[in-house]
Order: structure tokens, then sequence, then C-alpha cells
């Protein structure tokens, strides 16, 4: 049996055959009919493949974060839908902060014990201890940072704890990442991303 590549000439779903059964079914162009139209063409069009979010980069050799643009590339998990499970977006993390494999730590909470954050934070780094220090995390931190951070810092904000997705970050989330500063590695969550994928 060839496969179906005929559309519909009122909606344009692949039917097969010149009018699909609800367009045949509905008789006019009334209100309705366009109304149905119009969700039916929303509910088919392509999905975007690259989406760009707004994430906060710390330099390693600047004394200032920075507000930058990340391509984030969508995965589709089924054809259409709206639900935050259906899409995954992967950061393209390598334009800022180079070759290799990244870890990324999870910020939920306001310093080690304090409230919960309703939008979560991802701290993404090389895994790589050759990399120089990070010079802005020391200047904003003056000195009081828990740890040596290296390399690049990159930081995107999630909509909630059980998205794959990311939404723009912006300065206001600074207090909660100086916070995190202040105690990691005391408790800290983390993923690793190679060029094969995540893991936890």
């Amino acid at each position: 049996m060839e496969p179906l590549t005929q559309p519909c000439s009122l909606c344009g779903i692949i039917c097969g055959v010149s009018l699909c059964s609800p367009c045949k079914a509905l008789t006019g162009f009334s209100s309705e009919h366009l109304d149905w139209l119009d969700r039916q063409k929303h509910w088919h069009a392509p999905l975007p493949s690259v989406v760009q979010v707004t994430g906060i980069l710390f330099p390693a050799n600047e004394d200032a974060p920075r507000l930058v643009t990340v391509q984030c590339t969508v995965e589709h998990q089924n054809e259409v839908s709206d639900d935050d499970g259906a899409q995954v977006y992967r950061p393209g993390l390598q334009s800022f902060l180079g070759n290799g494999s990244y870890d990324g730590r999870l910020i939920d909470t306001f310093g080690m014990s304090g409230e919960t954050i309703q939008k979560p934070l991802r701290l993404f780094t090389q895994v790589n201890d050759d990399l120089p220090l990070n010079q802005c995390v020391q200047k904003l931190m003056e000195g009081q940072a828990a740890h040596d951070w290296r390399g690049n810092l990159l930081v995107m904000k999630a909509p909630d704890i059980n998205s794959a997705k990311y939404v723009d970050t912006s300065m206001d989330d600074l207090p909660c990442i100086k916070a995190f500063f202040e105690w990691y590695p005391v408790r800290f969550y983390s993923i690793t991303i190679s060029a094969t994928g995540w893991s936890m």
C-alpha cells in the first residue's frame, strides 16, 4: 500500500483524497468551519527544530556575567503536542563552554537550605580541571566562592522542576546563583552531558 501524500484541499491534512472526512461533513464556510480550519492548521503546523533562549554566561576571563542567546535544538517526543513532556530542549553548550563533556548542576533552592525556587536553574560547566580559574565568579563573590570554578559557566532556567524545556533567564536570577556559589559543593544534583547524550 502506497503512503498517503495528497493533502485535503481545505485544511491541508494529508488524507489521500481531495477532502478529508471532517471537511466533507461540513457544508459552506460558516464561522465554526473557519475556526475549525484555523485550529487544524495550527495543530498540524511544523514544530520548530531550534529555539532561542536567554542564559547567563560567566566568562572565565571577564569581570562580569552577561546575558547571552542560547540556541536550543528541540527534540519532539511525539508529532503534535502542547505538553511540556513532548519536547526536550538541548542547549548548544559548545558555543559557550568549548568542546568536551559538560556537567549540569541543579539550583532549586535559594541557598543551601533556603526556599525552593519556582523556576529552577541549571549551571552548566565543562568537565576539565585544566581550564583557567573563572575570574568572573571570583570577582562576583569577592573571593568567597566555596568552589574554585574553572572555565566559562552558563546558567539556564526551566519553567518547572519536571520540564525538559528552558525559558529566558535574567539578571534577577543572579542573587540565587550567588547563594549557590556560597555553599556548593556541600549538596548538589549533577548530570553529565557528552556527545552521546545526558546522564544523571
